[in-house]
């Protein structure tokens, strides 16, 4: 459960972290 909590979170930094990059490439 806790593993699962701390993947969910990860997958959302790397989705955050793609934006902004995909952002500062713009």
């Amino acid at each position: 459960m806790n593993t699962n909590k701390e993947l969910k979170t990860n997958y959302s930094f790397k989705r955050k972290m793609k934006q902004v990059v995909r952002e500062k490439l713009k």
